[in-house]
């Protein structure tokens, strides 16, 4: 039924554009403020949706020098019904939800377009946002590098183009705020999430946390790093690469202790057997390169799926320090986590939401522009270094080289040139294939493996044959690829182990490509399970969050007056103690008691679930779920929370 409406409001609007292609750009505005008057005397969006697509593809026109197809005003409109839109690489899902995002801002309550990097939202801002300003509207955008005063002003505006980090960070810094004047995000009504495969899928496991520093032993992390360094791998430990865990075995325990010259394994704090085992982590699950950088004396996580840095970001439970101490460089104090959400509850506050999804179908001759896709940036290194051995000259775009991706991958499409770049190039960026170059056969993508997940793949292929231009791609792997050591089915080694196969040339299978299908298969239950089982548990603490970050907003707004404070305190508090309205000193006392019992004990109540959430596998409780043990385990958490609070502020107001 839904295909049968759009394809009759597609039809309202070719009609409609013809008409508004008459009026002047002042009439055109005009509509703008004839719809947001229709509005309020109660037409809905859906009754204005062929007139504001009308107007808004005329807008288009006039800005852009071309109107949206008709395909993509079918795009547009299922934006607006709050669904996932999959439009191909280069189909021009930018202009789609133009028209969506008009016909939304006409509330008055803000659009948010959410898109995975700073390059896109500043691009987009600026390419777009005229057509929005020529109807009246207001666009601004907002990036790592906004300050405070910059992210309270873009988002005032109509339209405001955003990362997914940013505004998920702006939401979390809101809730940590005293003041009301200091917050900046404002409502959430609309949001179009472009890329939403990446952020919601690929990003969902890694939550988006505010730390602050505490004191710890961040001086115990060297020491146990040299001795992580001088065990042996097989012989003192064993590794779990697919579950990201590793093991002792009893000879390395006895190795472990004589070189502490201590029983760790026996001590009654176990503080220091936890971060031994993290430095162990650090030495044989994260590679430099791969998962970080050393950048200025710092370690910089590097994004997994989009290869971009992340220096605002570190590891969580003490990894980051034992990275910092494996790599010898300063190791910073330890962290306590203050704010935290998953992507997946953040993007439910949205009053609606939609998003975009790109996927590709795949589509030589000498001197075609080539595109070589690496996983990380020890592997880019590898291929450049290879490639200048053979004196192939080449650009080379990963991480370390960030602040030149636009530029350099806007040349991946000049005839001869090859650029080897990370996961980077594989979206938000454009690259220009001239005429020369399409008549040589358009880019071709070189894959030096395969991705754990189908749609990176999908996104580096993706960078050529864009809306209908030739182009080709082209994957190689490896038996020693992760993907394949780690996921592979059983029968690929039983067939192909001890084979004399050639180390020189490629090799062309069946089984081979069954294989590597399946190994991709296998990875992506493994993380969709994982997605699964964080949001599950996630869920819980999110009820948890909403309930105290509602509170917490009308303490900060006043709305929690004194009545709420006798309320909360129960008839513990000695009747001599109120707060008539006319004390407003101790009015803000009050106030500023409970922000101040709220904020230190939720710190540590977010402390303790997360050693639950840690902890829960490990206990066995018969044939109980362990979702069941959390959720009963964590409502207890949660009373003892707020007992807590009330006790901090009964001793606050009463000494």
């Amino acid at each position: 039924m839904k295909t049968i409406s759009r394809k009759r409001d597609l039809d309202k609007i070719t009609k409609l554009s013809v008409k508004f292609g008459r009026l002047s750009e002042a009439n055109l505005r005009a509509k703008t403020r004839e719809f947001r008057e229709r509005i309020q005397k109660g037409e809905t969006l859906d009754d204005l949706l062929p007139e504001a697509f009308g107007v808004s593809r005329v807008a288009a026109r006039r800005i852009l020098g071309y109107a949206p197809f008709d395909v993509q005003v079918m795009g547009g409109i299922a934006l607006h019904q709050g669904t996932i839109v999959e439009m191909k690489a280069g189909e021009g899902k930018t202009i789609t939800e133009t028209m969506p995002v008009y016909l939304n801002a006409l509330t008055g309550k803000g659009v948010h377009v959410i898109t995975t990097n700073d390059y896109l939202a500043k691009r987009d801002a600026t390419w777009v946002g005229p057509i929005f300003e020529l109807l009246g509207l207001t666009v601004g955008f907002v990036t790592q590098g906004s300050t405070p005063e910059e992210r309270r002003a873009a988002y005032q505006k109509d339209v405001t183009y955003v990362t997914n980090q940013e505004v998920g960070f702006d939401y979390l810094r809101d809730h940590l705020v005293r003041d009301p004047a200091a917050r900046v995000l404002g409502g959430l009504n609309f949001g179009i999430v472009d890329e939403v495969d990446s952020i919601l899928i690929d990003e969902a496991r890694t939550p988006l946390i505010i730390a602050e520093p505490q004191e710890g032993s961040s001086e115990t992390f060297p020491h146990f790093a040299a001795i992580a360094a001088m065990l042996e791998e097989g012989k003192d430990y064993t590794v779990d690469r697919r579950e990201k865990s590793v093991e002792l075995t009893e000879s390395g325990v006895k190795e472990v202790e004589r070189l502490l010259g201590e029983r760790l394994f026996e001590a009654a704090d176990d503080t220091r057997l936890y971060q031994f085992y993290q430095a162990l982590r650090a030495k044989s699950l994260f590679e430099k390169d791969r998962d970080y950088i050393v950048q200025e004396e710092r370690v910089v996580i590097v994004d997994e799926f989009t290869g971009r840095l992340m220096p605002d970001r570190r590891f969580m439970d003490d990894i980051h320090q034992a990275i910092e101490a494996k790599e010898g460089v300063k190791v910073r104090e330890n962290e306590r986590v203050v704010a935290t959400i998953t992507f997946q509850n953040f993007f439910r506050l949205y009053e609606k939401l939609s998003g975009m999804s790109g996927t590709v179908a795949t589509s030589k001759e000498e001197f075609q522009p080539v595109l070589i896709g690496t996983r990380s940036v020890e592997m880019s290194a590898e291929v450049s270094k290879a490639l200048l051995s053979r004196d192939v000259p080449h650009q080379v775009l990963n991480a370390k080289h960030a602040h030149e991706e636009a530029e350099e991958v806007a040349k991946a499409g000049e005839p001869g040139l090859i650029t080897v770049a990370t996961n980077m190039a594989g979206r938000g960026t454009d690259i220009i294939i001239g005429p020369e170059a399409t008549a040589r056969g358009g880019l071709h993508v070189i894959g030096t493996e395969r991705h754990e997940s189908r749609r990176i793949d999908g996104q580096l292929r993706g960078r050529s044959g864009r809306q209908g231009a030739p182009g080709s791609s082209q994957f190689f792997v490896s038996f020693e690829d992760d993907l394949i050591q780690l996921y592979a089915p059983d029968r690929l080694w039983e067939v192909f182990d001890g084979a004399d196969l050639p180390e020189d040339r490629p090799v062309y299978h069946e089984l081979l490509l069954a294989s590597v299908d399946e190994a991709q298969d296998a990875a992506e239950r493994m993380h969709f399970d994982a997605r699964q089982y964080l949001y599950r548990f996630d869920e819980i603490l999110d009820r948890q969050r909403s309930l105290v970050y509602r509170e917490r907003e009308a303490i900060v707004d006043n709305a929690f007056g004194a009545d709420g404070v006798l309320a909360l305190l129960g008839s513990a508090l000695p009747l001599s103690v109120s707060f008539p309205a006319s004390d407003a000193p101790g009015r803000a006392e009050a106030r500023g008691a409970l922000l101040t019992a709220i904020d230190e004990l939720w710190v540590e109540h977010l402390a303790v679930i997360g050693e639950l959430q840690d902890s829960i596998n490990l206990i066995t409780y018969g044939e109980e779920d362990p979702l069941v043990t959390y959720t009963t385990k964590a409502h207890e958490l949660f009373e003892q929370f707020r007992n807590n609070v009330v006790d901090k502020v009964k001793g606050a107001l009463l000494v």
